[in-house]
């Protein structure tokens, strides 16, 4: 028989490992419940499409959800917009549906879809939150690319493989795909002329072709404190390719394809616009053309040419000052100007 002290301790031993256990066992399936379930809610929509996205070291597999057969098929234009996994993304959308992707103000053979990825860092109460708010956004205006990777800023260079993929799997006969940020303004008709009358003329020379506001001679960037650090093992040049900026840039379907075709080539790098309209364009062997189409101030010049006003975009716009810019963009008037053809307007916020 064991001594009463030998039995009490067991006992305590015994009942504390109990406790333990069941205490991990609610804490799992509490983790199931308000986490893991509700990360798989979202693939209720998005298993039907399997793409992969290979580089050099990595490679991500990832799913989406698909359109409805021939949803493009007479598709000129593709504008993908990859937008924030947040409650501010959200703001952004529903300002640019009530604006520049107003039905009426979007061109015969233009289509658009917001392209998302899955949030991260949020408490389960706010994911739960989001993933009933995106499940009702699709619902309600059926416009969004989701895909499950991790939706980061270090992530974005997926975000644009994605959005190229799609393009690729669901709209290959477009002729362009216009890639523009969630803080952009874009008069859809205007830029609609610009490419009948004048990228049209480029892409005749060199079907892969992508055009943007070309930035030259940039030097990459070995300060590890720096926001955009790079090492050495990801791309060990001094300088980067010519590359566009990033907030809104177009290429033409076979240049998307051909930059695709050599990402197995590259070390995965996170900035999205040296990525994929530098480093893997000069891969590919595509053209890139420096146009004045876009701007990313809130005030500035503009000038016309053959009665088509250059500027067509604006990008680093707030959810808020989306409708006035919008506005002032529509507001330049090329009558306005001597002979018609070329000379400044001022355009302004409004109000």
């Amino acid at each position: 028989m064991l001594p009463v002290v030998h039995f009490k301790a067991q006992y305590a031993a015994h009942r504390m490992l109990m406790i333990t256990t069941h205490m991990l066992l609610i804490f799992s399936l509490v983790y199931l419940i308000f986490y893991v379930v509700p990360q798989q809610r979202l693939r209720v929509w998005r298993t039907d499409a399997h793409f992969r996205l290979q580089f050099k070291s990595n490679r991500f597999d990832y799913a989406v959800n698909s359109p409805p057969a021939g949803y493009c098929d007479d598709a000129k234009v593709v504008v993908l917009i990859p937008s924030r996994a947040s409650f501010g993304g959200l703001d952004a959308r529903l300002a640019m549906r009530d604006t520049w992707l107003k039905k009426e103000n979007i061109p015969p053979g233009f289509y658009y879809k917001f392209v998302i990825g899955l949030p991260q860092h949020e408490s389960p109460a706010r994911l739960r939150k989001f993933q009933r708010m995106l499940k009702e956004e699709q619902d309600e205006f059926n416009d969004l690319v989701i895909y499950d990777l991790p939706d980061t800023y270090h992530n974005l260079f997926l975000k644009t493989g994605v959005l190229m993929q799609w393009q690729q799997r669901f709209c290959p006969s477009a002729q362009y795909l216009i890639k523009a940020d969630d803080d952009t303004v874009i008069d859809l008709k205007r830029m609609s002329k610009q490419l009948d009358e004048w990228f049209s003329a480029d892409a005749k020379v060199d079907p892969k072709m992508v055009w943007g506001k070309v930035l030259s001679n940039s030097t990459v960037i070995r300060n590890k404190d720096d926001k955009w650090y790079l090492p050495t093992s990801k791309y060990d040049k001094e300088k980067y390719p010519k590359y566009t900026n990033g907030a809104i840039y177009i290429l033409t379907t076979p240049a998307v394809q051909a930059i695709l075709n050599v990402t197995h080539t590259s070390e995965d790098i996170f900035l999205e616009d040296v990525f994929f309209t530098g480093i893997l364009r000069e891969r590919a062997n595509v053209s890139i053309v420096d146009v004045e189409t876009f701007y990313p101030e809130y005030w500035f010049h503009n000038y016309c040419e053959e009665n088509i006003p250059i500027l067509a975009g604006l990008y680093g716009v707030s959810a808020n000052s989306i409708p006035p810019l919008y506005r002032s963009l529509l507001s330049i008037d090329c009558s306005k100007l001597d002979g018609n053809s070329s000379g400044y307007v001022y355009v302004n916020r409004g109000s």
